[in-house]
């Protein structure tokens, strides 16, 4: 098994010379078998053990084996206690979830403080097999087919080329001891539902069910990587996206002219959070009316005529307080504001989004707040009011680029300026203008 251990290493350019690797280490038998291939192999190692603290004496239990084990090694151990139940409530997160989470930002915090280059954890066939299974229950598009990757950045799972029986079989053969958790036989888990009853009904159906799955995943992601390149230059081409306002947007014609938009979305959703319900219910209202809203838990998309305009979900703000000293905001936007002599303003370099304004005309406390319903002011250059909803229609400003606009008012509740926009035509730079409030988006 080491030569098997160490050319899937190779092969797969896992570990190289001079590496030093933190090994996730249970004490149970995948663990145990990875830990003595690395020190027989005489690869650098230490140990990083996580107590989850979820069953009771037997998780002390498991501590104390890996740290006799490290001895035997003569290897660094990191041990680490969590509150997982806490964790997992505050977080409303399955237990599952939640020691995942918590063991890998913990191993992240040592490898970047002990110079390790990667983490290695003990998946081996039978896991793989698990995760396909478990991600066509949940749904999936290709990607989930390929199963567990063998490298994932830094991550590496140098075991997977073995299943459970090679594993047992080198525990056998050198004599080596390891600890049971016999919570991997409650099947309150799904992944223990699948592992103690739908594989042994599926090995009656093939007893080599889990070699099989682990080839055909091995062939998928042959297809996927073929599949992946391509579907990335395209999205390339379709997404545009603004950096100015932080957002990206698909033509709903481009999309369906590829004549695989439900794919598309599928690829370029999946990675902002979009579960796979909310993709098809995106998908079916491709031809529905604008003004459709789509939530995954960071960001929103919407449809705005034949745009989709994807934008990160920010906190909402009320409104901010300009007073005659202030030089600078920075929430919801940074503003940079100065008072100065008209004499030193260069009207070329006046823009909507760096405005110059008559500082005689405006009355103190500035308020910055979003735009309401009812909103009215006297563009620049026109001398009646207009409503705002007005104002945006004419500038052809999208659902999301209306849900974000500010208005700056003067005390009394009169826009001076729709932020990025325009200025009040009543604040505007005349012959008698001796002081001028400089503003800018900064």
């Amino acid at each position: 098994m080491i030569e098997q251990f160490l050319s899937y290493c190779k092969t797969n350019n896992l570990i190289n010379e001079g590496d030093k690797t933190l090994i996730a280490i249970s004490g149970g038998a995948d663990s145990v078998v990875l830990s003595h291939l690395f020190y027989t192999s005489k690869l650098p190692f230490a140990l990083a053990h996580c107590n989850f603290k979820l069953r009771g004496e037997n998780s002390d239990a498991d501590e104390a084996f890996v740290k006799e084990l490290a001895k035997h090694y003569n290897c660094q151990l990191f041990v680490n206690h969590f509150d997982t139940n806490l964790f997992a409530n505050e977080n409303k997160l399955s237990i599952e979830m939640a020691a995942r989470e918590l063991r890998y930002e913990w191993f992240e915090t040592i490898c970047s403080g002990n110079g390790f280059n990667s983490i290695a954890t003990a998946h081996h066939q039978e896991d793989n097999a698990e995760t396909i299974l478990l991600n066509i229950i949940r749904g999936t598009g290709l990607k989930g087919l390929t199963g567990i990757r063998n490298k994932t950045n830094h991550i590496i799972r140098p075991l997977l080329f073995a299943d459970k029986a090679m594993i047992l079989d080198y525990v056998k053969e050198q004599k080596l001891s390891y600890r049971t958790d016999e919570s991997n036989f409650e099947t309150i888990y799904k992944r223990n539902k699948l592992r103690n009853i739908v594989f042994p009904i599926l090995k009656e159906l093939n007893p080599s069910v889990v070699k099989t799955m682990n080839e055909n995943a091995n062939r998928i992601s042959k297809s996927y990587a073929f599949y992946e390149k391509h579907s990335k230059e395209l999205l390339r081409q379709l997404v545009h996206n603004n950096s100015i306002n932080n957002t990206s947007t698909l033509s709903i014609s481009d999309l369906i002219n590829t004549g695989f938009p439900e794919i598309i979305l599928f690829e370029w959703l999946n990675s902002f959070g979009f579960s796979e319900d909310v993709i098809q219910n995106i998908g079916d209202a491709l031809s529905a009316q604008s003004g459709k809203r789509f939530l995954s838990e960071k960001y929103e998309l919407i449809k705005d005529r034949d745009l989709l305009i994807l934008s990160k979900i920010e906190p909402s703000f009320s409104s901010q307080t300009i007073f005659a000293d202030t030089k600078q905001i920075t929430t919801p936007i940074t503003l940079n504001i100065e008072l100065c002599s008209v004499n030193d303003i260069n009207l070329q370099h006046i823009t909507d989004s760096a405005i110059a304004i008559d500082a005689s005309s405006i009355l103190y406390p500035l308020t910055l707040r979003p735009w309401r319903n009812g909103d009215h002011f006297v563009p620049l250059g026109m001398t009646k009011q207009k409503k705002l909803s007005d104002f945006f229609i004419d500038k052809k400003l999208s659902l999301h680029d209306k849900k974000k606009a500010l208005v700056l008012t003067d005390s009394k509740g009169k826009i001076v300026w729709v932020v990025g926009y325009r200025i009040s035509d009543n604040v505007k730079i005349s012959k008698q203008t001796t002081r001028v409030l400089k503003i800018e988006i900064g």
